[in-house]
Order: C-alpha cells, then structure tokens, then sequence
C-alpha cells in the first residue's frame, strides 16, 4: 500500500492526515488521527474503517470529509494518491509539508 502523511492542526490541535492506496484491497483510505490523544476513542477524529465503503476507488467520499473538517491538502499529495492507483502502487511512504507557502515532500 502506499502512504502520504500530512501534518497539519485542526481546531488548534495537530492531526495527522494518512491517505494511500490499498493495493490488495485495490481502494483508497484515509485516517486523520490526533497524535497527541492516547485514547483511541479521541485519537481519530476519522477512519475509513468506519465507512460502509472502507476502501472506495475514488478519492472524492475522503476530499468531502476533508471539506467538512477544512482541512486543506496539498494538491501534490492528492495528485500523488491518484497517480498510485493508476500504477497499482505498493510499497511507498511519503511525507509532505506545506510550510509558509512552500511545498515540500520526502521518503519515510
């Protein structure tokens, strides 16, 4: 599976946007978890594991819940997810950072 981390706040507090490819499961997923929260019933404010569709195969059910969080990604990043399911990706983990403007993006 691909992964495409990015740190971003959320009403003041950091979260952690996850969102990739699923090659076995061949569908998209996303998870915003609040790094500093130990409870797992406050750690994520969204799974797609909650989803009756966990997996879709097409990025917009996640860019909606985006939407109503306002939370806002960079567009390297979505187009970087939908790039690794046309190619089928697997293994692949990438961090991206938008600080003052600026985009940025690395290998975990």
């Amino acid at each position: 599976m691909s992964q495409h981390y990015f740190k971003t706040t959320y009403q003041g507090e950091p979260v952690t946007i996850l969102m990739g490819w699923d090659r076995p499961l061949q569908g998209f997923f996303m998870v915003i978890e609040k790094p500093q929260r130990k409870d797992d019933d406050e750690r994520y404010l969204y799974s797609n594991l909650n989803e009756e569709d966990s997996h879709p195969k097409s990025l917009k059910p996640f860019l909606d819940v985006l939407r109503v969080f306002q939370i806002v990604l960079p567009g390297e990043m979505i187009h970087e997810v939908l790039e690794d399911k046309m190619i089928n990706c697997g293994n692949k983990t990438v961090e991206h950072q938008a600080e003052g403007g600026e985009y940025k993006k690395g290998s975990l």
